[in-house]
């Protein structure tokens, strides 16, 4: 059987991945001082404008949003270069944040899950981050691209925005997969373009750099994944576009709007069920995986307001699974070994800290967990920071490896001992 799967990733400075890391800044000053705050926020960016809308509750601990807006614009900017300015941006903020936290969801806060939703995780053996091949080289090269502006010495027209799509062969005749076409839509930096060069040459240039520098740089420091690309592939390139005016954006960016791997309900804090589960049952999946349970795993867990545990588990292997367990037996095993009511899963993977801006600025899953000294600032002038010792990507570890094995060793013992 043949079929094909494609990424879609932007790059952290594309307009919609700004958004989310705007929103989910503020949520992480919110959290940092109030570990039960719960607080949507949306952001809107648009040409010289920044709208943020917040809702929710939480203590009297409020978050200075124009100064987060901004920093968020700033790191946009590379070291060599100033492409958005910051100062020139209108920031309008509409607030509906109710004081003190004790309320409605009191209940659901302390015991059950905040809403009803159903929720679902993700892991392949594909590769060592154990996401799909197609998103991992995507990520790879927009993040070279990033790289490679920032050190300002080669192809200095690239922009801050681009999009990548790369396209997989699965052929189960064949084996593993193959990286069969490459998509790159980039947008081009004032000072570096010319209107009078043909649209063709301009396509011609991109394409020679995106095999000759940024895929050399990429299999030279990746060598795994040369096995996966495919002698045929297609390199399809669009045109560079100027992008910005007077340093500001010509697109739109809405936060929260793809809900897949690396933006798991961008905007909402950990208390609210559906981030909280989503990236629970990523942390299910990979264990999973990485225990040897199957080559594909999908989790997809359902939570009913006020109830803490999940009233559904499922578990898909699409047909990888390498243990004599039925899906149905798995999630039991699953329902077992990983106690997935609302707090706990918060508790277990640590989620009440501040690390949802670094998810997404990255994009995806697949980051390994790391402890860092994050700095939080509360203030525009940047006055008094506070120094936050906190795990980055906590639910990216895997550690019910052995308890995995263990249930399926004995499980399958049980089985045997039953047939005879």
């Amino acid at each position: 059987m043949t079929y094909k799967a494609y990424s879609n990733i932007e790059s952290k400075g594309s307009a919609d991945r700004v958004a989310d890391r705007i929103a989910d800044s503020i949520i992480d000053k919110y959290i940092f001082k109030d570990h039960d705050a719960m607080i949507k926020c949306q952001a809107i960016l648009a040409p010289g404008l920044v709208t943020v809308y917040i809702e929710g509750y939480t203590s009297e601990y409020d978050v200075n949003i124009d100064q987060t807006v901004r920093a968020v614009l700033t790191s946009v900017n590379g070291p060599n270069f100033s492409d958005i300015d910051p100062d020139s941006y209108s920031i309008n903020i509409i607030r509906k944040t109710r004081y003190p936290l004790r309320s409605t969801w009191d209940t659901t806060i302390d015991n059950g899950a905040s809403c009803s939703c159903t929720v679902e995780g993700y892991a392949t053996s594909e590769t060592e981050e154990m996401i799909p091949l197609h998103e991992k080289m995507a990520y790879l090269i927009l993040d070279t691209m990033d790289r490679i502006r920032e050190e300002g010495k080669l192809m200095k027209y690239l922009g801050h925005e681009r999009k990548c799509q790369v396209g997989v062969i699965y052929d189960s005749d064949k084996g593993h997969p193959m990286i069969d076409s490459i998509h790159v839509n980039t947008q081009a930096r004032f000072e570096y373009s010319n209107y009078n060069t043909d649209e063709e040459d301009i396509k011609d240039k991109l394409k020679n750099d995106l095999i000759f520098i940024v895929m050399d740089r990429i299999l030279s420091e990746h060598p795994e994944l040369k096995e996966y690309i495919s002698p045929d592939i297609q390199y399809n390139i669009d045109r560079c576009s100027c992008y910005s005016i007077n340093g500001v954006f010509q697109t739109i960016g809405v936060s929260g709007k793809n809900l897949g791997s690396g933006f798991r309900y961008c905007g909402l804090t950990h208390n609210d069920t559906r981030r909280s589960a989503s990236l629970a049952a990523r942390n299910v999946a990979k264990n999973m995986v990485a225990a040897g349970v199957a080559d594909k795993v999908q989790v997809e867990l359902t939570y009913m307001q006020g109830v803490a545990a999940p009233v559904g588990i499922e578990v898909n292997t699409m047909g990888t699974n390498r243990t004599n367990m039925t899906e149905e037996s798995l999630a039991k095993m699953v329902d077992a070994i990983f106690d997935l009511r609302h707090q706990a899963n918060i508790a277990r993977l640590r989620m009440e800290n501040p690390v949802y801006s670094e998810y997404a600025e990255h994009g995806l899953d697949g980051f390994n967990s790391k402890p860092v000294r994050k700095t939080i600032f509360h203030n525009i002038m940047e006055y008094d920071p506070e120094i936050a010792e906190i795990l980055l990507f906590p639910w990216e570890v895997c550690d019910k490896i052995d308890m995995i094995k263990d249930y399926i060793k004995n499980t399958e013992k049980g089985n045997n001992l039953t047939q005879e």
